[in-house]
Parts: C-alpha cells; structure tokens; sequence
C-alpha cells in the first residue's frame, strides 16, 4: 500500500487509494466493483455498509504510513484505476486540462465539473496525475461521477474533437473576445491552462476560440480553478437558463 504514493506504483499496481470517510462512501455508493480493500482503526464507524468488502483494521500508525495526510480519518479505500470507455465524440461539454500541474488545482476542476454538467475532462499527457493522493481529496468524490480520461499524445483528442464539430475554446490573456460574447457552440470545448505559462502556443496555434474573462480591478489574472469555473458555469447558463 505504501508503494501507491508513487505515481509508478499506482500505475504499476493498477490501484491507489482513496482517503476519508466522506470519500469511501462515495465510492461504495457509486462504484463498489473497484474497491480493492478497505483499512479502518479501531472504533471507526460510519453510516455505509462495508461488510462485504475485504477490510482490514489497522492502528493509527499503520493508517498513517498509508495515507499521505498528517491526520487521516480512520479510514481509506484501495480502489482499482479504471479507464473511461466513454465516446467522447457522442458528447456535448467537455473540459481540457492544458499542462494542469497542481493536484488541488486538478481536483477543484474535476468537482466542479461535475456540478456544472460537463461530461468529461481530459488531461493532456503531462498533466498532473489524478490519482494522486490531493487530487483524489479535492475532487470530493466527483472523479467517480465523471469521465476523466488522459490522451496519450498531445492534442489529439483536440484535434479529433474539432474535426466531429466541436467548437473549442481557450481561455487567454491577450484574447480580443471576452467569454460574454462568445459563440461556444453546441458541442462545446473549454481549455484550461497551465498555472504558470497558461495555454500552450501548440494549442493557441490551432483554430480554435481565443476568450479572456474581463478583469476590472488591478489583479493580473485568475487562479486556473476559479476562471474554469467561470467558463463552465456560463456554459451552463447559456443552456439552462435562458
């Protein structure tokens, strides 16, 4: 179990793990076919079955050499790395992860995501592991309610996108168009980029929406998370709310 702080040994393993109380329900409630073992200490309850899974009650210091926070809720969940067999070419509202390098960046994403109705995110291939210990915590559970895929070469499920209708969109500084006047399309695209350097020149290269959010006061720019939230959340305004 140790070795699955390391992204190697995740991957190597096909499994990691998932911290918290709040998180192992999610996952029992929605996807309990993946749940590999589950590690309690002693006096630990909760309010979900888990009788039926091969569970084991560790002490304090045991779960501590698991987990990766410095206090663990008592409980944490092995859960098998699945991928996403969704058709991403059947849907309508995806996000793209350009470079995402922050777990809790990553996390913040994928959960609202979710409560935005997109349908999938995908990560480029340098992109931040999701696996990861702080962005499985930051998801909140929201990784198991959602497609998360990872491309295995950079750009291709973009340029795959664009060639089946979808009209892509990223956020950048030195855009001309602000997100209040853009045509996002009806299958649309949003592209989110690395914290430090933004959108690749790679991906700003291709033809696709350059948008910037309006800033009025004197910051230089948004956190990754917030303007990805922004752009989701006018997405879904356009479309439910009218």
């Amino acid at each position: 179990m140790k070795k699955l702080k390391s992204k190697a040994g995740r991957y190597g393993a096909g499994l990691f793990i998932a911290e918290g109380i709040s998180i192992a329900r999610e996952i029992v409630n929605c996807c309990p076919e993946r749940i590999k073992y589950v590690f309690v200490t002693e006096g630990v309850e909760t309010d979900f079955d888990i009788s039926s899974f091969e569970c084991f009650e560790v002490t304090d210091s045991v779960m501590e050499c698991i987990c990766e926070t410095k206090t663990p809720q008592g409980m944490a969940v092995c859960v098998e790395i699945k991928k996403s067999t969704a058709n991403l070419e059947e849907l309508d509202f995806i996000v793209y992860l350009d470079h995402i390098q922050d777990p809790g960046n990553a996390g913040t994403i994928i959960r609202t995501a979710d409560a935005a109705g997109v349908q999938a995110v995908v990560m480029s291939p340098e992109s931040v592991d999701i696996y990861n210990s702080k962005t499985v915590r930051s998801t909140m559970g929201s990784m198991f309610h959602i497609n998360v895929f990872y491309e295995d070469e950079y750009l291709e499920t973009l340029k795959a996108l664009k060639a089946s209708g979808f009209v892509i969109s990223a956020g950048d500084l030195s855009a001309e168009k602000n997100i209040y006047e853009t045509d996002f399309g009806e299958k649309s695209v949003i592209c989110l980029g690395n914290e430090a350097h933004g959108i690749s020149d790679e991906l700003l290269e291709m033809d696709i929406n350059k948008v910037i959010i309006p800033i009025e006061g004197k910051a230089e720019s948004l956190n990754v998370g917030v303007a990805g939230a922004i752009f989701m959340y006018e997405i879904l305004r356009r479309r439910k709310f009218k």
